[in-house]
Order: C-alpha cells, then structure tokens, then sequence
C-alpha cells in the first residue's frame, strides 16, 4: 500500500515509527498481559522503515542518476551504458545542455568536441526512443539544435538520412503535448511546448545554409509540422517566433520549398501569429522577411499569387501597423516600406490594367494558369 504523494509517504511513514516505539517501550513492562501489541508495535516500525526507505530511492532514481559536475564524457557514457533508460537519458540530455551552453559561452570548449565524443548520438537515439517525454524531448531537442549548426553535423545527417526519424519523433511529441493539454496539466504542458520550440530552432539550424536539408525537411512533412504547431500555440510567442524562423530557413533561396509553404497555407499562418503577437518585434521582422523574399523570387511562377493571398490576409495594413509600432527597428521599417512600395505598385496596376506593370503581371498569371491546366 503506497501513497502516491512522496511528502505524505514520509509523514506517515514517521508517524508509524514514533508511534510503534511508544508503543513497543510501554509494552515491554507487561509482556505477559500485551505480548500481542508488542508484535504490532514491531511490525510498525518494519513498515514504517520500508516507507522510508521506497520513497528516498524512488527520490534518489529521478534525481540522481546524471548531472553536469560528472564531465561530457560521463554524461555520454552513462547514456549508452543506460541508452533504455528515460531517466538516465533526459537527465543526460539536461546535463549536456548546461555544459555546451557553459562552454559555448565561455569558449573554453568548441562544440566540436561534444561531437567528437558522440553527443550527437546519444541525443537522437534519446528523442527518437523516447518521442513522448516530455523532459527527454524538451532536452534533447535543446541540445540537438546547439549541435546541429556543426557542418559535420549537417554532413552526417545527409549521410545517414536522419530527418525522417527526427521529424517523427517531433510529430509524437506533439500529439504528447495536445493530449496533456487536454487533461489540464499545465506543468507537462509547458515542458511539450519547449520541446516544440526547440524542435522548431533544430529543424531551422539544419536547413540554413544545406540545400539538400531543406528539401529532405520538407519532403518528410516538416512544413506541416511547424504550421501545425503554430496553429495549436498560437497564443504562445515563442513557439510563432521560431516557427517562422525555422520556415524562413527551409524556405530561402528555394523556389520549390517558398511554393510549397504558400500551397499549405504558411502566408496566412505568418500573418496570423504577427497579428495576434503585434508587440513582439522578433515575429514581425522574421515574418516581413520572409513575406518579402517570397515576393521578390526572380522566378515569378507563384509571385502573383503570394501577393493575392498575403493581400487577403491583410498584409497592408500589417505593414502599416509595423511602421508605426516598430519605428526604432531599421529592419522591420525597411521591410515595411518594400511591401507598402510593392502593394503600391500592385493598386495602380488594378486601376490602369493597360500599364506596362499590369501586362507583367498577367503575363505572370497566364503563365501560372497555363501550368496549373496543365
């Protein structure tokens, strides 16, 4: 019989004791008439003691296994020695974190290092067992996303094809985290929503700067992971901060991947989460930017419709508001007069359809609607 509360473990494990040694002490002068409760008070003291002692291992096996004093190299080989282990791997997770953060930092150590004495390994073989805890993916994911700017990295990753598993991976954890948050549990709710946000910075640190990321992330659903996150955290800054992010990154310079985000509904998505999060100068200028890059691709297949549907969404006036709020921010301004001057440009093509801009822009459309028949 076990209290699941450890601190009522503990009191009434005490209680047990003192009680059973009272007990055991006024007995002993009248064995022969209360033989009988000195035997009780004797199995409450063993009772009592094995409370104790459950509770204080069950303590030690949660909090104890791993933690940053031990060294990276400890921390690693106690993951692999322990690789079925939850406990051992989120509490190996967290402890590599804090110590790459500390010595990213301070520069005593490269991330390299931690590569080279596989840190890489562990934590994908920690967040692809363990997809649904909340702490081994919330850590996991934190340290994968400081690892994965290493250019060896991103090499083994496009060798070993690890997108699949890792998107996976992010898609449990988030199904993980619409259930806890169904059941009211702000406390796990909260872990899952950091283990998206980070799942997020991991996906976007991949892609920049690899072409052959970028299109593996979209390939295996990473588009629709992130929008779906956004939609289910729409009222969470961060998570529509390094949502966008990570979708600029997939996106840039890449004309089938800016398409593909655009057919999936990303432009209204974008506008939304800087619409609902209007003080927030992170979104907004990550947000313009990528709007903007779309609407000034040199290949102009899918331009005039990205222009019509962020038009829909209201991207005037977000623009507009941008000028106003964020007038101390050169990027958000510059961003903002560019799509006004574009928006501009687009009206007066409405109003004069005879005008060399708006012959361009239907040449474009023709060309778009030719492809779309065919």
């Amino acid at each position: 019989m076990f209290l699941k509360n450890q601190e009522m473990q503990v009191i009434v494990a005490f209680f047990l004791f003192f009680t059973s040694i009272m007990v055991f002490i006024y007995e002993l002068k009248f064995w022969n008439i209360h033989g009988l409760l000195v035997i009780v008070a004797l199995f409450g003291c063993l009772s009592s003691c094995f409370i104790l002692i459950h509770t204080f291992m069950k303590r030690k096996s949660k909090c104890l296994l791993v933690c940053a004093a031990d060294g990276p190299s400890e921390v690693i080989r106690l993951m692999l020695v322990h690789s079925d282990d939850v406990q051992y791997q989120w509490q190996g997770s967290a402890a590599l974190y804090h110590i790459m953060l500390v010595n990213t930092q301070s520069c005593e150590e490269s991330l390299l290092s931690f590569y080279n004495l596989g840190a890489w390994d562990r934590l994908y073989h920690s967040v692809t067992i363990f997809p649904e805890s909340k702490e081994a993916t919330s850590w996991g994911f934190a340290a994968l996303s400081l690892l994965s700017a290493l250019p060896e990295v991103k090499a083994q990753v496009e060798c070993e094809d690890n997108i699949a598993s890792l998107l996976q991976a992010l898609k449990k954890c988030l199904a993980a985290g619409k259930l806890c948050e169904t059941t009211l549990d702000s406390k796990g709710a909260m872990e899952y929503m950091n283990a998206q946000k980070r799942g997020c910075m991991l996906l976007g640190q991949l892609a920049d700067g690899s072409l052959k990321l970028q299109t593996s992330i979209v390939d295996e659903g990473g588009i629709e992971f992130i929008i779906d996150s956004m939609k289910w955290y729409r009222k969470h800054s961060h998570i529509q901060q390094w949502g966008i992010w990570a979708l600029l990154q997939l996106t840039f310079e890449h004309p089938a991947n800016n398409g593909y985000l655009l057919r999936k509904g990303g432009i209204e998505i974008i506008l939304d989460a800087m619409k609902n999060h209007n003080t927030a100068a992170d979104i907004h200028g990550q947000g313009l930017g990528l709007i903007l890059c779309a609407l000034q691709r040199k290949d102009d297949s899918d331009v005039p419709l990205i222009f019509r549907v962020a038009w829909s969404s209201g991207l005037k006036q977000v623009a507009e508001r941008c000028l106003l709020r964020f007038q101390d921010n050169e990027h958000i301004v510059n961003a903002s007069n560019q799509i006004l001057a574009i928006c501009k440009k687009a009206t007066v093509a409405m109003k004069h359809p005879n005008s060399k801009c708006s012959h361009s822009n239907t040449t474009s459309k023709s060309k778009q609607n030719e492809k779309s028949s065919v």
